[in-house]
């Protein structure tokens, strides 16, 4: 049985030109952005050093689709 979803956001991500590809993103209903990059196992694959790590996009996605 299909059911009707509770919410729906619109977000928005904006890739910033930095070496980890700093993403900032815009979700409705919300005045502060989320600021997006890599840490972990994510830099390791884009072999890059940020200079400050931040939550990969997925990161939300697996967190959202967790519940």
């Amino acid at each position: 049985m299909y059911k009707q979803p509770n919410e729906l956001t619109k977000v928005t991500f904006y890739q910033e030109d930095t070496e980890i590809k700093l993403r900032r993103s815009t979700l409705s209903g919300f005045q502060q952005p989320i600021f997006l990059g890599g840490h972990g196992s994510v830099k390791q694959y884009c072999s890059a050093e940020p200079e400050l790590e931040l939550p990969s996009t997925i990161d939300y996605i697996v967190a959202t689709a967790g519940g």
